[in-house]
């Protein structure tokens, strides 16, 4: 099984909690070799992962980007950047 590095920027001193927010979410999947893989698998485990730490539940995701980059030989990771959804007033 290939060792998968999940990118985070995060100030641990502060850790960004959204306990309730919705959010959007942008996944980027970086391989680390030619293999084929199912991007709907990496999406759930990557969800697993986050959930109870950055977020409560995956329910509260309203927008996900999925972003399968270019091969990085031996370097296979995930980039995720979390933001908030502000509510927007209606016109």
């Amino acid at each position: 099984m290939e060792e998968v590095l999940i990118e985070m920027k995060v100030d641990y001193l502060n850790l960004p909690v959204f306990p309730t927010e919705r959010l959007s979410i942008q996944l980027e999947l970086i391989p680390g070799n030619r293999r084929a893989f199912d991007i709907d698998n990496r999406v759930k485990a990557v969800f697993d992962v986050l959930e109870g730490y950055l977020f409560e539940n995956d329910s509260q995701i309203d927008h996900l980007l999925v972003i399968r980059k270019p091969m990085d030989k031996g370097k296979a990771r995930c980039r995720v950047t979390i933001s908030e959804i502000k509510e927007q007033s209606s016109s």
